[in-house]
């Protein structure tokens, strides 16, 4: 696992991951290095932080591109909630689209399988968030 995640890591650090993120992110104060295995490490907890799909789908019909469909998009965490995510902050939201080599789908896997870095020590919670602002950063310019 130890060289899968150095190689994934080293990749990731040279990609961007396409989009329109345009924002900063933001954390959740309620999760720090010291407390992931009471947190983003026990099983279902996106569930108790996500924001409704209500909220949710009015958010992404005001930030919808004219002449596209919200299918085509998630709203999506720039910091995911599995890495210690806002769930609510505007400066963490983001439309991205579905599909694509670097979509949200391709996003998704790498999220989870960075959270599996950091509930297994690999890596940390601080250096999970970085990667995954940095993605977005990129992207903005």
């Amino acid at each position: 696992m130890r060289s899968a995640a150095i190689l994934l890591l080293s990749f990731l650090s040279s990609t961007a991951i396409a989009g329109q993120c345009d924002v900063p992110g933001a954390t959740n104060p309620d999760v720090t290095q010291e407390n992931v295995q009471e947190t983003i490490c026990v099983r279902g907890w996106t569930k108790k932080v996500r924001p409704s799909l209500h909220v949710t789908t009015l958010l992404k019909r005001q930030l919808l591109p004219s002449g596209h469909s919200v299918r085509e998009f998630e709203l999506d965490h720039c910091i995911p909630l599995e890495l210690g995510g806002h769930p609510y902050a505007n400066e963490n939201l983001w439309l991205q689209e579905w599909s694509g080599p670097c979509g949200a789908y391709a996003k998704d896997h790498t999220e989870n399988f960075l959270r599996s870095l950091v509930c297994s020590g690999l890596l940390s919670l601080k250096e999970a968030q970085e990667r995954v602002m940095n993605w977005c950063k990129t992207e903005a310019r």
